[in-house]
């Protein structure tokens, strides 16, 4: 049975894509930012993740601050119920992975979490895609490794698609003296590459079946009319 169904099975690629305005991860507050595929006006709310800021660090102190991100993907074939994998391809610029030295004595550290796909709760690292041998993230722009989004991790594509990712920033000063300090903008660069599996409709089916019978009756009654005539 299966082996009657593969040939009218076809799989093609389709690539949602999102791009950010240039934001920030707060340094001592926290905020949201969400971001559409639509074209729809970011959305913000607590601290304001698209202006400027800057802080003053304590001597001999961390500060740390969070940013939730939320990348709304919409549009075919989204909601399907075919669409059976997703590559989510990023592209960050001044995102600080490794440790930035900002001055002998201040240290800046940044990551990113996916932590829900599609309402489906996931736990996957951003740094662990950063290309092999990769020693600097400052004031560069870096295209991570592809990530694979799809069973077991991720079982459901609805439409729209939503991706949450946690992003942090810590600052931290050795020193005896506190600093001001400028915090500056991040970007990134959102794809993801839908691999859609398309099958039959199922009156497409009942006929492909009737044909297939059909087949097999003539087939029986020509045997049988050789065996009677012999």
């Amino acid at each position: 049975m299966f082996s009657l169904l593969a040939p009218w099975h076809s799989a093609y690629s389709t690539t949602i894509d999102i791009v950010s305005p240039d934001f920030l991860i707060p340094i001592g507050e926290t905020g949201t930012l969400s971001l559409y595929s639509d074209g729809t006006a970011p959305a913000t709310s607590g601290f304001n993740v698209l202006g400027s800021q800057s802080f003053f660090l304590p001597g001999n102190t961390t500060m740390d601050g969070t940013l939730q991100l939320e990348l709304n993907f919409s549009g075919p074939p989204l909601g399907t119920g075919t669409v059976s994998m997703a590559e989510l391809d990023l592209t960050v610029t001044d995102f600080d992975f490794l440790p930035d030295q900002v001055t002998r004595r201040i240290t800046l550290l940044e990551a990113a979490t996916i932590i829900s796909a599609g309402g489906q709760t996931i736990d996957i690292d951003l740094a662990d895609s950063l290309p092999t041998g990769t020693t600097n993230t400052d004031d560069v722009t870096i295209s991570l490794a592809p990530i694979l989004l799809g069973q077991p991790e991720v079982t459901s594509f609805p439409d729209p698609f939503t991706l949450v990712l946690t992003l942090t920033a810590e600052a931290t000063n050795t020193g005896s003296r506190g600093k001001t300090l400028r915090n500056t903008p991040e970007s990134i660069v959102s794809g993801v590459k839908l691999t859609v599996t398309s099958v039959p409709e199922p009156s497409t089916l009942a006929l492909i079946g009737i044909g297939l019978v059909g087949l097999g009756f003539g087939r029986w009654r020509r045997r049988g009319l050789k065996h009677v005539s012999a």
